[in-house]
């Protein structure tokens, strides 16, 4: 995607991706898990899309898909920062991700699905 290299990251959002969480009990995360605990290798469906599962990467803020021009407006551009270090607990603030993660150099346009808002850390 020649386009795609030139995006200017100012419009991307941060999301923090963790390469390996927690992979048992109720709060796993990260492609780990994905990679290893589920059948990420069936092609999605709507029909299969809840046994592939979600790596639960954690956003830097939501978006406001009403307000396109808010200062937390929608973009499909995602600025990916990686978590590489294991990690004993699910993140789920951005607040904890930022500090731990580094740049993995690139963007990708990757449409949100859907986003989860529960607790945890």
């Amino acid at each position: 995607m020649p386009r795609l290299a030139k995006a200017d990251s100012a419009g991307a959002i941060p999301i923090g991706v963790i390469a390996n969480g927690p992979q048992i009990g109720s709060n796993v995360q990260g492609l780990a898990y994905l990679a290893l605990k589920t059948p990420l290798g069936d092609d999605a469906t709507a029909a299969n899309a809840a046994n592939i599962g979600s790596p639960f990467n954690v956003l830097s803020l939501a978006p406001d898909i009403a307000n396109p021009y808010a200062e937390n407006g929608y973009s499909p551009l995602w600025s990916v920062l990686v978590v590489s270090e294991a990690q004993a607990k699910q993140l789920m603030s951005y607040a904890h991700v930022a500090p731990i993660a580094k740049p993995a150099g690139f963007l990708v346009n990757c449409p949100a699905i859907a986003f989860d808002t529960g607790g945890g850390q």
